[in-house]
């Protein structure tokens, strides 16, 4: 797991010099001016401008003038699931989603409620270990589960549904994934360097193992 001391920086005011110029003015936020915790995670701001920080100790929305903390109730079952937020991403419908306490799902900005989202597959008893989501090309979350592969959120069913099955070498970590050629290949950034997935041919291509012959690995 990756921890980051979260220095946050907010743009106050720009003047223009008479070459173009501009200045700017900062402000630094941490636990003695508004944030629950220096160690962030991930920032997302919002199609409404609202800026979203999962933390250590819960998810924050800060709107320019004060932090709005959400927190996990035992006695609230539509609470975030777990105060420890390893990931935030919003979708091209203004979904803003999370990843806590092992669940996955989102967020709802206007009446602070969350809504747990399954994975085809999944056993309640034996939860899969999620890696890694973000936004796919559909513009929906796909998500990576260790020793599964990737899964795409589908709207109409509103579960996730697998795409691609593969395991990662060594149980290594996925922190990073851009598909090309039209989805036919997928760049991913893991835990000792780059690796290639071929859809066409199912192969993982890294250093070391490289079965494609790619030129790049």
């Amino acid at each position: 797991m990756r921890y980051c001391l979260f220095i946050f920086l907010l743009l106050l005011s720009a003047g223009v010099f008479p070459q173009q110029q501009k200045q700017y003015a900062f402000t630094h936020f941490s636990t003695t001016n508004g944030l629950v915790s220096n160690s962030v995670f991930s920032v997302v701001q919002d199609k409404q401008g609202y800026i979203w920080l999962g933390t250590v100790d819960g998810l924050q929305r800060y709107d320019g003038n004060r932090f709005l903390t959400f927190r996990h109730s035992s006695s609230n079952p539509h609470s975030i699931p777990d105060d420890y937020i390893t990931q935030l991403t919003e979708d091209k419908d203004g979904n803003l989603w999370l990843n806590a306490g092992g669940k996955t799902g989102f967020f709802n900005t206007k009446n602070f409620t969350f809504t747990a989202v399954s994975i085809e597959g999944e056993n309640e008893d034996d939860p899969y270990n999620i890696q890694f989501f973000g936004a796919a090309v559909n513009g929906y979350i796909a998500l990576y589960a260790e020793d599964k592969g990737f899964f795409m959120y589908d709207p109409v069913s509103k579960i996730f549904k697998p795409q691609i099955s593969f395991k990662l070498p060594d149980k290594r970590h996925l922190y990073e994934i851009q598909s090309i050629d039209n989805n036919r290949s997928y760049w991913m950034g893991i835990y000792g360097g780059l690796l290639l997935f071929n859809s066409a041919t199912g192969n993982l291509n890294y250093r070391g193992h490289n079965p494609d012959n790619n030129i790049f690995i």
